[in-house]
């Protein structure tokens, strides 16, 4: 009885001493010392298994060769209609940029063809006045100051 109690704080002592220079205990030697503990008879039938923390990983499924083939198709196929998605949506995203480009430029032709007018329209009207002011020069010149 007291070579079993021994063998038991030496058990624990161990898993601490691993605690402490590893941080975690790996799974294998942990297992290993629980197995030890339990043909002892120390632990209790009802005690949960050890996690490795968040998240511990599940067990593999046991599956067939074509189990595991039938799952990596259908990864597959669900990885390229992923990637159709993405490619569709990039495409009907570069065609409306490319459409916003398109009614830019002509907005921006528009306003300059409309400034051209403008200004075609100045010197149109400016070309007017320089004439009718030449026009009534000459007649001021044309009349008889020495009537």
């Amino acid at each position: 009885d007291r070579a079993e109690a021994d063998k038991q704080q030496m058990i624990k002592k161990m898993m601490t001493t691993l605690k402490k220079e590893k941080g975690l205990v790996d799974v294998n030697e942990m297992m290993g010392l629980r197995k030890a503990a339990e043909t002892l008879g120390e632990t209790k039938p009802d005690s949960k298994p050890v996690k490795m923390g968040k998240g511990a990983a599940r067990p593999p499924e046991k599956l067939s060769a074509e189990e595991m083939e039938e799952r990596r198709q259908k990864r597959r196929e669900e990885l390229r209609k992923e990637d159709d998605k993405q490619k569709e949506i990039a495409r009907k995203d570069k065609e409306k940029r490319k459409q916003r480009k398109e009614v830019e430029r002509l907005r921006k032709e528009k306003k300059k063809a409309e400034e051209e007018k403008r200004r075609a329209e100045a010197v149109k009207v400016a070309e007017e006045k320089r004439r009718q002011k030449e026009a009534e020069r000459l007649r001021l010149v044309a009349t008889p100051l020495f009537s």
